[in-house]
């Protein structure tokens, strides 16, 4: 089993090599009975959006976490992970925009995730 520290690691560090942009961890913690986390994250494009599923998908099973896939088609604005403590948003930036999670969840800790 991996611990949600170290799947948040491995999550992010497969963002980051596909350069997803705006990365944004919230914290749920003391918000939500249903997750733990939240990733956020813009992509520019459907194939950096399809290269971000895949990205995750691969880092995830690599670190023994299986049946999980991707919800929402590749070509949406709008993917999602829902690894049961953590959930992952894959977003356009109109879509992004659109439904504003940041504000949504506003009591949320958030931590920006910086590119490199």
């Amino acid at each position: 089993m991996v611990s949600d520290k170290k799947l948040l690691d491995i999550i992010i560090e497969a963002i980051k090599s596909k350069r997803g942009k705006d990365i944004m961890l919230m914290d749920l913690t003391e918000l939500s009975v249903f997750a733990e986390y939240f990733i956020l994250v813009t992509s520019s494009s459907s194939p950096q959006a399809n290269a971000l599923v895949d990205s995750i998908d691969e880092a995830a099973h690599k670190a023994g976490v299986k049946g999980i896939r991707p919800q929402g088609e590749r070509n949406s604005p709008w993917i999602l992970f829902d690894f049961g403590s953590v959930i992952v948003h894959i977003l356009t930036e109109e879509a992004r925009g659109f439904y504003q999670l940041e504000r949504l969840w506003s009591d949320a800790k958030k931590h920006i995730i910086k590119d490199e």
